[in-house]
């Protein structure tokens, strides 16, 4: 496969990945709605992904846990996707969700300043700018700014302690899909995440749907992340994380677009203006990255 026929797969699947995990949330909400809670979902979730990503190594016969020098850097991923989700399901205690949400997409700028730092990526105005312009962009379709919040010193805390566990996450990503299967690195990640993840519950029991609905609301949000899952580390493996969890910021506007179909909410203007800013930064980006790969591959 040539590099620019890699680039445009991987960015295909990062945009099916976040069209997938965008029914999440709604499926979600569906579930709390029917008496469910997030501490349901958040174990329900964990453990749909460990299960459909293990079986699928299972019958393609790839054997988990048995590649020698990866248990360390295995076992930080699963714990900080761990960490991820539960620091998030505390913030949303204190905080709106529209806010821990911007809060937590920070990561991209987070895991472009480890790159940076470590000189694995260059510091440039089409990168940092993309990152920046499209957070803006995120806020409109949230609409947060029309969020009337305390915004409380802890749930900020949680919020970018979300953010940093992500970059982190990814940045580990970014090395172990070089070398290793995706799958097989998504499963080993999942499975022990469920495991750091089941203590957890003990502070905050789950609780299950009172109707049959609530149920099948959370097997299809369950399986829109696996199939998410999959296309995720893919994708992350072909384009690299930064550009996955930058080209992840078009996830709300599918969340945004599936509520108003779904769950029947009226999207204002603004909204729209800021999907709009989405996308064209995200199209800016790709376009100047392209220009930028062929002028290199011209440079003798």
């Amino acid at each position: 496969m040539t590099p620019a026929r890699r680039q445009v797969l991987g960015v295909a699947l990062t945009l099916f990945s976040a069209l997938t995990y965008s029914f999440y949330p709604s499926a979600s909400r569906a579930v709390y709605a029917q008496g469910g809670n997030a501490a349901f979902m958040i174990l329900v979730a964990t453990g749909a992904r460990a299960i459909g990503l293990s079986l699928y190594c299972l019958l393609k016969q790839k054997p988990l846990f048995k590649e020698k020098g990866t248990g360390k850097i295995t076992f930080t991923g699963g714990f900080l996707q761990a960490l991820t989700n539960i620091a998030i399901f505390c913030a949303l205690a204190f905080m709106p969700g529209p806010i821990v949400i911007t809060i937590t997409f920070t990561s991209t700028l987070m895991l472009l300043g480890m790159l940076i730092i470590r000189g694995e990526v260059k510091a440039s105005a089409n990168n940092i700018g993309a990152a920046l312009v499209s957070l803006l962009g995120v806020t409109i379709v949230l609409d947060l700014w029309s969020t009337d919040a305390a915004y409380q010193l802890m749930g900020i805390a949680l919020a970018f302690g979300a953010a940093l566990a992500s970059a982190w996450r990814m940045y580990l990503y970014n090395h172990q899909l070089k070398k290793r299967d995706p799958i097989v690195v998504g499963a080993e990640t999942f499975l022990i995440a469920f495991v750091f993840i089941l203590p957890f519950m003990f502070f905050s029991l789950p609780q299950l749907p009172a109707e049959t609905s609530g149920y099948v609301w959370a097997f299809a949000g369950c399986l829109s992340l696996i199939i998410s899952s999959f296309a995720m580390f893919y994708g992350i493996a072909m384009i690299g994380s930064f550009q996955y969890s930058l080209m992840l910021k078009s996830e709300p506007i599918f969340t945004a677009l599936l509520s108003a179909w779904l769950l029947n909410e009226v999207l204002s203007t603004s909204q729209y203006a800021g999907m709009g800013i989405v996308i064209a930064s995200l199209a800016a980006y790709q376009l100047i990255d392209f220009k930028s790969r062929q002028r290199a591959l011209k440079t003798p």
